[in-house]
């Protein structure tokens, strides 16, 4: 039995503590659930899996995908179909290539809201108090992987969650980023931007009418769309859903000098 290659089709990370200054030991207790089977032809089956990591400290990284395995897909469906459990050892083979495929990506996306993995990895635990953090990410693909599209509207959307004081020059900006790919997918991310200002005041703000200045506005939008793009790539790519953003390819023409660019900038919320 060979695994040809695995398909993510979700992805979910959240950290239910605020608090990431962990105090004791972490640990993490993994699963891997194959949730069902089917035979593509007589020498093919797809597995489909899930993935789950669950932290002692609060928080869980859960990955959904498909296996495609080479093997006698017949044996195989047929063990499936009447007890819902495959043959021991193609088993044993398929969870541990699940598992050796999932690390690295539920150690990311573990890092991407805060957790790290457990005690067992000598790896520095992130530090929540940059600009922006996250406290959740979810990206689904409802399309099947194979699906071409043409004319895809893809939409953004950031909204302000709740404002809120974190000392008298700062605020606390909770928000919701989403990337809508209508029937193919959908990517979310919620998370926190400390905003430099009256942290008092903006809080005050909110509470009154549920908003907030419009150029204070603007400037947090952009900054929650421009940070949050990126991240969305990284997730696009890994279950094979567009671009959320336009790529440039950098191109050259040997014998002609380079062409001048001119580098625009971007806003920084510190």
């Amino acid at each position: 039995m060979t695994i040809k290659h695995i398909e993510f089709s979700g992805i979910e990370s959240r950290r239910y503590s605020k608090n990431t200054d962990y105090q004791g030991s972490v640990s993490a207790s993994t699963t891997i659930n194959i949730t069902n089977v089917q035979a593509t032809n007589p020498t093919q089956a797809m597995v489909d899996f899930r993935y789950n990591v669950v932290y002692n400290i609060g928080g869980i990284v859960n990955l959904e995908g498909t296996a495609i395995c080479e093997c006698d897909s017949k044996s195989a469906l047929d063990a499936w179909t009447s007890n819902h459990k495959l043959p021991e050892k193609l088993n044993e083979e398929i969870e541990s290539t699940i598992m050796y495929e999932c690390f690295v990506h539920s150690l990311s996306y573990s890092y991407k809201v805060g957790l790290p993995f457990d005690d067992r990895h000598n790896i520095p635990r992130p530090k929540i108090g940059s600009t922006i953090s996250y406290s959740s990410f979810e990206a689904r693909r409802f399309s099947k992987r194979e699906e071409r599209f043409n004319q895809l509207q893809i939409g953004h959307g950031a909204t302000i969650v709740n404002v809120y004081e974190r000392n008298e020059k700062e605020a606390n900006i909770e928000f919701r980023y989403t990337v809508n790919y209508g029937h193919v997918g959908v990517i979310n991310m919620d998370g926190n931007l400390i905003f430099p200002g009256k942290g008092a005041e903006l809080a005050f703000q909110w509470g009154q009418k549920r908003q907030l200045p419009k150029e204070i506005t603007e400037q947090i939008i952009n900054t929650i769309l421009s940070e949050g793009s990126f991240e969305a790539l990284v997730s696009a790519k890994l279950l094979n859903l567009p671009p959320p953003i336009k790529i440039e390819i950098p191109r050259v023409k040997l014998g002609e000098p380079p062409k001048k660019t001119t580098n625009t900038g971007g806003m920084e919320v510190a």
